[in-house]
């Protein structure tokens, strides 16, 4: 994150000591050190941010924090665009994803369980029941939408998730994190487009569940 110094200033002297004991040398983005283009456009050229894919994502994550059925996410849970092409912040920020909307602390597991039980004795017997206790969120969410006939595609972005996430995290997987980076680059250019690809192809497959689980 990054602070101006004219807020920093009015704080009181001993809180100013602990924010500097922080700071560390801010990234070079387009030639400009620190300062996002999103609010060089707002904060020093006075111009009105332009709407775009983020606005509609907020507003779907928003829905999400709606529906405790679901899910439980945390008020302060927070989806943030990526700033530099830094390969940890990348796994990082999809690791965030990952933990706020399919982690098993976030996902009520016995919910989706209730509802994939229901469709599959209904539909197919009890012998498609079997194992759907140890089924996890991407799973779940899956399989719910497979027997409702509803088009499966969109759901494979959380399996991008997962496994760019259970694949990049740690500090002994750094092969992998180079290896998913390098992948990302090669197909979107850089991991900041990818990382918005990745949101955009997100909030069309949430907004697709809450209008369908």
């Amino acid at each position: 994150m990054f602070v101006y110094l004219y807020k920093i200033a009015s704080l009181p002297y001993e809180e100013q000591l602990y924010w500097k004991s922080f700071n560390v040398v801010p990234p070079k983005i387009n030639n400009c050190f620190g300062v996002p283009e999103e609010y060089v456009k707002t904060d020093f050229r006075g111009e009105y941010r332009e709407s775009n894919s983020w606005d509609r994502s907020y507003e779907v994550f928003e829905k999400i924090k709606e529906r405790d059925d679901i899910w439980t996410i945390e008020s302060d849970s927070k989806v943030d665009p990526i700033i530099d092409e830094n390969r940890k912040t990348w796994a990082d920020k999809i690791g965030n994803l990952y933990n706020i909307f399919l982690d098993d602390n976030h996902v009520k597991l016995d919910t989706l369980r209730e509802k994939l039980q229901s469709l599959t004795a209904s539909s197919k017997g009890k012998d498609t029941q079997r194992g759907i206790d140890k089924l996890r969120s991407v799973i779940l969410f899956h399989r719910i939408i497979s027997e409702k006939n509803l088009p499966i595609d969109k759901l494979n972005v959380l399996k991008e998730i997962r496994d760019i996430r259970n694949g990049c995290s740690g500090h002994q997987n750094q092969k992998e994190l180079t290896k998913q980076t390098d992948k990302a680059k090669e197909k979107f250019g850089s991991l900041k487009k990818h990382y918005e690809d990745l949101i955009a192809r997100l909030t069309d497959c949430l907004d697709f569940l809450l209008d369908n689980i």
